[in-house]
């Protein structure tokens, strides 16, 4: 008897997340290359494409907004209009089913910058009615942020950890990037080591482990890592180094 309420149960959640994805034609109405670009402040460089792909039956709708994006010592994003600095076109755009738009980002700000200044495009998806599309058939608008730092030339990364508190089975890292260039995570190698045990946390698991991503440049970030086996995090040191340099 228990097995068949289970097994009751695993087809009504089948059922039900099936359902939602046939009630919604623009689950994956759009997809949006790349998600993150790094361009240069002046020059050839100053300038990237975004490709909007539409991968549905429907025409879809589109707004692109440019946003300065600044960020506290926690990863939380502020975001501040930037139209004065990102040229956008088109800023609106209407893509038809199968179809492809090219979007043209360029920077417009001061050409000489004393350190990596980040961005980021929204892309709105526009639920307006048009014709031979119901209602029902407009589905949930998606949206996107994808990503854009402006680095001047020979910019880099200086970044050391620079306290450590522990709180339960979580640890607190607050790292420094005392360089004019942002990181990643991804592009960082930790070493962590309690004296006895040493563990490296590369490219591939160090966000298994820690929560957030990037540091702004001349910036501190504090970033909440979870237990690491065999390290005592209350004695523990860590060790940065930036893979991309």
């Amino acid at each position: 008897m228990e097995k068949l309420l289970n097994k009751q149960l695993i087809l009504s959640i089948f059922i039900l997340f099936t359902s939602l994805f046939l009630a919604n034609p623009y689950a994956l109405a759009y997809q949006v290359q790349p998600m993150s670009a790094e361009i240069k402040p002046f020059g050839k460089q100053s300038q990237y494409s975004l490709r909007v792909d539409n991968t549905d039956s429907f025409p879809v709708s589109l707004e692109f907004i440019p946003w300065l994006v600044t960020q506290d010592e926690f990863g939380k994003n502020t975001l501040s209009p930037a139209d004065n600095d990102l040229l956008v076109i088109p800023m609106t755009a209407v893509v038809q089913p199968g179809k492809s738009q090219t979007i043209m980002v360029r920077y417009l700000g001061e050409p000489v910058i004393e350190q990596s200044q980040t961005y980021s495009i929204e892309i709105n998806q526009v639920t307006v009615a048009m014709e031979d599309v119901s209602a029902s058939e407009l589905g949930i608008a998606f949206n996107f942020k994808t990503m854009l730092n402006v680095t001047p030339d020979d910019s880099k990364a200086e970044l050391n950890a620079k306290s450590f508190q522990s709180h339960g089975d979580t640890w607190n890292i607050e790292v420094v990037n005392s360089g004019n260039r942002f990181a990643k995570i991804t592009e960082m190698e930790w070493v962590v080591s309690d004296g006895n045990h040493s563990v490296t946390l590369d490219r591939d698991n160090i966000k298994d482990f820690v929560v957030g991503k990037m540091v702004m440049p001349n910036a501190s970030r504090i970033f909440k890592v979870s237990q690491i086996d065999k390290i005592d995090m209350g004695n523990a040191s860590v060790k940065i180094k930036w893979l991309q340099q």
